[in-house]
């Protein structure tokens, strides 16, 4: 995946509630998401190294609370 293209998409969700909250996710019709970084997981999971970011497939995303994500779009 190329993290350095201009066209990529980002879509950064960000939860200051104590409680965790699910986000829709928005649907890319010639791309798809991955988990560039997600604050609640425990270090050094928190931020994908380049070319290690997860593949998410969902609707939505469930933000822990205190929490960022950050999804990254790339080609599959």
């Amino acid at each position: 995946q190329d993290w350095f293209n201009p066209e990529a998409d980002l879509h950064v969700m960000l939860n200051m509630d104590d409680n965790p909250h699910d986000f829709a996710v928005p649907v890319l019709e010639d791309r798809g998401w991955f988990v560039f970084a997600d604050t609640d997981r425990p270090s050094p999971e928190d931020i994908a190294a380049p070319g290690e970011e997860r593949p998410f497939d969902g609707e939505r995303y469930t933000v822990s609370g205190r929490s960022i994500v950050i999804l990254a779009s790339a080609d599959r």
